[in-house]
């Protein structure tokens, strides 16, 4: 018997319920009526994440003085989160319940606004909106894993009819010709859909409790019916839409959901899929430009359109789409790719985002041990993933030695990046880059026997196909750790992809570059906008920005009021000869109270020839009454400067004889803060001012009738984007900062800048909030 049958027992002997009990918990406004004893279930099946068993008895009155309906609430209808009563608790795979507001924050199901702090490396897969942690036990959850506690029933079921409700009602074809039924809706890790199968015994049986079950059963069913009635009365804002890389062109590795343009438009022999009526991506310019990149493990190249699977779906809430792209052979490791675009409010671009290639070698749970943990069982999907060290013969027989790490199967070498392939669990391979060699183990695997791969100590022989290296011999020096699952990540920022829909306006999101004056320009000493940004829009429309998320952890104005996400200047004067401009910040006047003490700040700022930073300044800030009133504390020296000198000058000997003694609370100006020093400001549209592209993808020229098609095929007379030398550009910048007396702070951001868009020029490392 196991725990949860003698529970039930238990329960069955000691808290029987009495004749006449089951009317009276339902008449409460204020408790949860328990499941009843559920059915016998398999091992595969969810269970509720409630405890069955005697109610609890133990409460908490948040006023003992006046009684709420919260006395009543227990820990069992208690979100663990945000400690307030909730008769409505969802939960993931891990059944640990949490109420809706709080797992919806948790996995960012209505994007309202960006997820703040960003996930940490680690979990870097799970940066994407409707992904996340189970807070309490840190279990991976997906959106759609969520369920209601009570009934079982998924919380948040995919439509996958949404993004094609304006399209014809016929059925989905498939690659090999087979009929989908786009309205079926697969299962999850496994559990059969709440629409069918043995989801429904858990309402079996009869009386008061299952007729309750069986009511909130119908609430919900309606409540979705409802919903998918709503919806299937809007229109898909995906429809007929291209997502291209900023500044590029479709075709450039590009998402699309215009097939109705692409049947028109492509010829016959160039589709190998019939007339499918799902989105795709476009690689026709991207295998142009590099096919060895695009190289499928037989030596073919992949295909050029690939549609997503028949399960893709979109989310409306979170404004995410959802799809699977499974390769004919693996693409450098991967063979499935697993795609979350998130878009931004208006859906110009896309904001956020990732793609997750999976690499791991697919391993049956007969395979695994039952005695490994949940650690061994995961490195078995990477068998030879640790420290090895390699040794082979030169050309003069002369042994040569080499260290390497595998990670999620994969190692480089020579600046090169290796792939193994598992299919054969005593023979995996490897295809050599740029090659047509490969290697392949001889000796000293054998998977089916030892899923791990071979112990610390032990040998792996290969063969080559190069003539030149004939035999490797790998010692495994360690094992694993487990790897962090290879992503792509959309959106903006450093290491992420931007993209933009195709024909959309930029204006009034992407900051420009104006040179020759301060307005027209955004400052920014972060890698995002809107953490104390200075936007110049215009002599009269100057401000600082506080909407990054970021800025929640500043503190509130001094009354308690949350931090504006806009702080207009006044006064604002500029000096074109000096490059000067000179404004002041009203917290008292503008907003009733005072900030961290300061009624008022006086900005002093000077710009380089370029504009492309602020030379030197500072901030002025008055103190409030209260705060000139008392001693304030001692404070540290600066790190990057000398210490603020006061701004207030002493009198004369002679002015003190006629003058009062100055009282303690005399209106008193400090330099706070000293630009180029603690406040390393630079113009946001560094980067922009050089990529100039070779095609506009807003402008009317001839190229944009072709690519009207959106389909890519026929972009061919398309001119490159130019290279932009970004280490020259640098070094002039800086030799000129240097002479015009920039610090070396400021010079040292400006050169992050180009060096991030010398390795990569598709980057944007400067979040421009595109989200909103």
């Amino acid at each position: 018997m196991d725990d949860t049958t003698a529970a039930i027992d238990n329960t069955n002997r000691e808290g029987d319920i009495k004749s006449g009990a089951l009317e009276e918990v339902e008449s409460s406004d204020s408790t949860i009526l328990q499941p009843s004893v559920l059915e016998s279930t398999g091992e595969d099946e969810l269970l509720s994440p409630f405890t069955v068993g005697n109610p609890p008895t133990d409460t908490y009155n948040t006023d003992a003085a006046t009684p709420t309906a919260s006395m009543f609430a227990t820990d069992e209808n208690t979100c663990p989160i945000c400690l307030n009563p909730s008769n409505d608790l969802v939960s993931g795979p891990c059944s640990h319940s949490l109420c809706v507001p709080c797992m919806e924050k948790v996995l960012n199901a209505e994007a309202s606004e960006q997820r703040w702090p960003p996930q940490s490396a680690a979990d870097i897969h799970l940066s994407a909106p409707t992904l996340g942690r189970c807070p309490i036990c840190r279990t991976q959850i997906s959106l759609f894993q969520v369920r209601h506690s009570i009934t079982s029933l998924p919380q948040y079921p995919p439509d996958f009819d949404y993004w094609k409700k304006d399209d014809d009602d016929d059925n989905d074809t498939k690659a090999d010709g087979s009929q989908q039924d786009g309205k079926e809706e697969p299962t999850t890790n496994g559990e059969d859909s709440a629409s069918g199968g043995d989801s429904s015994d858990i309402f079996a049986g009869s009386g008061p409790l299952s007729t309750l079950k069986a009511s909130i059963t119908s609430a919900l069913t309606s409540i979705t019916t409802n919903n998918s009635s709503e919806k299937s009365k809007r229109s898909n804002p995906l429809k007929n839409s291209v997502y291209i890389p900023y500044r590029g062109r479709a075709g450039q590795f590009s998402f699309h959901w215009d097939w109705e343009n692409l049947q028109r438009n492509a010829k016959d022999d160039q589709l190998q899929h019939g007339k499918i009526k799902r989105p795709f991506i476009n690689i026709t310019e991207a295998i142009k430009k590099n096919p060895d990149k695009w190289r499928l493990e037989d030596g073919s190249i992949a295909p050029k359109i690939k549609f997503m699977e028949p399960d893709c779906h979109f989310h409306e809430a979170s404004r995410t789409f959802h799809g699977t792209v499974l390769w004919p052979k693996r693409l450098n490791g991967s063979y499935e790719w697993d795609i979350i675009l998130g878009f931004s409010k208006d859906y110009r671009f896309l904001s956020s985002g990732r793609i997750h290639m999976k690499r791991e070698r697919t391993v049956l749970e007969k395979d695994i041990p039952a005695t490994y943990s949940s650690e061994k069982r995961t490195l078995c999907q990477f068998p030879l993933d640790g420290h090895w060290t390699v040794s082979w013969a030169n050309s003069q027989g002369v042994e040569k030695r080499s260290e390497i790490r595998v990670i999620n199967s994969e190692f480089r070498q020579s600046g090169w990046s290796f792939f193994l392939n598992f299919d054969d669990p005593r023979h995996p391979f490897a295809l050599w880059p740029r090659s047509k060699h490969r290697q392949w183990v001889e000796e000293g695997v054998d998977l089916s026997k030892e899923p791990m791969g071979p112990k610390p100590g032990e040998k792996i022989r290969w063969k080559t196909s190069d003539p030149r290296f004939p035999e490797l011999v790998w010692t495994r020096q360690t094992v694993g750790p487990v790897p962090t699952p290879k992503v792509t990540l959309f959106g903006m920022g450093q290491d992420k992809h931007f993209y933009q829909r195709l024909h959309a306006k930029t204006d009034g999101s992407i900051p420009k570059y104006n040179g020759k004056s301060v307005f027209g320009n955004v400052f920014t000493k972060r890698l995002y906008i809107g953490s104390s940004s200075y936007h110049f829009l215009s002599p009269t429309n100057c401000f600082i920005s506080y909407r990054h998320p970021a800025c929640r952890d500043l503190p509130p104005l001094d009354d308690g009021s949350p931090l504006p996400t806009r702080v207009d200047f006044h006064n604002v004067e500029f000096h074109d000869e000096q490059r000067r401009l000179t404004a002041t910040i009203e917290w008292e006047e503008d907003f009733g109270t005072s900030w961290n003490d300061n009624v008022r700040w006086k900005l002093d700022m000077y710009f380089d020839s370029e504009y492309m930073v602020i030379l030197k300044g500072g901030i002025q800030c008055e103190w409030c009454q209260e705060r000139r009133a008392r001693p304030r504390p001692p404070r540290p020296p600066p790190r990057h400067r000398p210490p603020p000198v006061p701004v207030y000058v002493p009198p004369t000997p002679e002015e003190q004889e006629e003058r009062p003694v100055v009282e303690p609370n005399r209106n008193e100006e400090w330099i706070m803060s000293g630009y180029g020093h603690d406040q390393v400001y630079v113009n946001a549209a560094a980067l922009e001012r050089y990529r100039s592209p070779s095609f506009d993808v807003n402008s009317g020229d001839s190229n944009n009738q072709e690519r009207d098609g959106e389909s890519g095929p026929t972009a061919e007379d398309e001119p490159e984007s130019l290279t932009v030398d970004y280490k020259s550009i640098a070094r002039v910048q800086a030799s000129r900062l240097e002479r015009e007396g920039a610090t070396k702070r400021s010079i040292d951001f400006l050169m992050y800048l180009f060096q991030i868009a010398d390795e990569n020029d598709n980057t944007n490392p400067i979040d421009y909030l595109v989200h909103s």
